[in-house]
Order: C-alpha cells, then structure tokens, then sequence
C-alpha cells in the first residue's frame, strides 16, 4: 500500500497525539474515547467500541463512537450471546483482523454488523486478559476494504501500549472446577460449540447444559465468551 507524504505526517501527528492521550492524567473512559477517534482517523474506520474486561469477561464500561447507546445495548442484551467473532479475536489475543462473508446466514454478522455497516474489523484484547484490561475494537464500511498487516501492526503498537501503562486490578481469588468441568470450559474456550462438545466428551445436550449452568454459577460468568474469558486468565 503507497502512501503520500502528507498522509504519512497525518498518521505521524495522529499516533503522536494518541500516546499524549494515554499518558495524560484524565479518567481512563475520556481517553479510550479520545484514543477511539484517532484511531478512526488514521485507519479510515466508521466505528469505535471499547470494553473493560471483567468477572464476566470483556464487556464492560462500554464506549463508542458511531456506535449508539440503543446498539450497545442490543449488543449486551441480545447479541453479544450469539456474537461469534468477538470470542475468536479474543483467543488470538492482541491484533487481529476479521472480515465476515458478506452472504453470512450468522445472527450476528447479518443482523448486527452488516446492517450497521460493519464489514471489516480489527481488534485489540490484552494477552493474556486480565481485569481492567481496556479492548479496541474497530470496524470499516464495506467500500473501505480489509485491513491490512501495516494496519494491524499499528493497532498492535497502539493497544500494547495502552495494556503497559494503563493498571489492572488483579483478583486474589480462583475457583475449583471438578474434571469434567475443566474439560468443558477447556473445549468452551477452545471456541467448540454445543454439539461438537457433546461428541467430544459423550454428553447428551442436557448433561452439558447443567454442566455449564454450574460452571457459570462458579464463576460468576454468564455466557460462553466470558467463560472462556475467565479460562483463559485463571486456568490452572
């Protein structure tokens, strides 16, 4: 990809201004917000979230840019349920890039991202998670196109910084899951589905399903993406 000279001291200024925005002494939301709009600028993106991983996994303080209260809010209700990207990106682990299939039959891709405009996405979760931990997500109309390695490095750069200077919390506390259990939330984190969990391990739908309903209860998750979450970080 050529770029012009203006446009590399553009993105020059901007990635500037973005390290002033995380060093600066201001409420750690005003700055993913800030961080946010630099970054649409430099990568010629549409849409901005950024969460704070939890107990419950990577959803909450959410905050974004041409991204409504009403959407965030369908998303945590609704869509973050049946969300199907987000718990890839987040077992890769710092920068990485998607772009969903523009006839996906999937719930979320059609119903959520397509019909916001969102066709290309890169996001930024900590490796490994932990609490307070901030994510960046972003994401590109279809016109725009993918986004490219020298983009993803840039988000790289940009996301590692923030997980180094920006505190976390660390909880002092685990639970015992049993054997099964661990092998349950094992596959769960390892992105299989229900189905696929039940042939691997000789369950009936019914038997998994009670095996995550304690599961989840142990953990104080409520979903799959934040039992994979709380894998992910506290596995022994």
């Amino acid at each position: 990809m050529s770029v012009s000279s203006a446009d590399y001291f553009n993105s020059s200024d901007a990635l500037l201004e973005i390290i002033e925005v995380i060093q600066a002494d201001r409420p750690v939301a005003e700055r993913r917000l800030q961080v946010g709009q630099h970054l649409l600028h430099i990568l010629r993106a549409q849409t901005f979230v950024s969460y704070v991983h939890g107990p419950n996994g990577p959803f909450l303080d959410p905050i974004g840019i041409n991204m409504g209260k009403e959407a965030l809010d369908a998303y945590d209700n609704h869509y973050r349920h049946v969300d199907i990207v987000t718990p890839v990106l987040f077992r890769q682990g710092g920068a990485s890039r998607i772009s969903p299939p523009f006839d996906s039959k999937e719930e979320f891709v059609r119903d959520f991202l397509h019909s916001r405009g969102m066709y290309h996405g890169m996001n930024f979760f900590a490796r490994p998670p932990a609490a307070g931990k901030a994510d960046l997500r972003i994401w590109r109309n279809a016109s725009q196109g993918a986004f490219t390695d020298h983009e993803v490095r840039l988000l790289s750069g940009v996301g590692g910084l923030i997980e180094r200077m920006w505190s976390s919390p660390v909880p002092d506390t685990d639970v015992q899951l049993t054997p099964r259990q661990a092998q349950v939330a094992e596959l769960v984190t390892a992105g299989l589905r229900d189905k696929e969990i039940c042939s691997r391990l000789s369950l009936s739908l019914p038997t998994l399903r009670t095996h995550l309903r304690n599961i989840y209860h142990k953990t104080k998750v409520n979903n799959r993406a934040g039992l994979a979450a709380y894998y992910a970080q506290y596995r022994h």
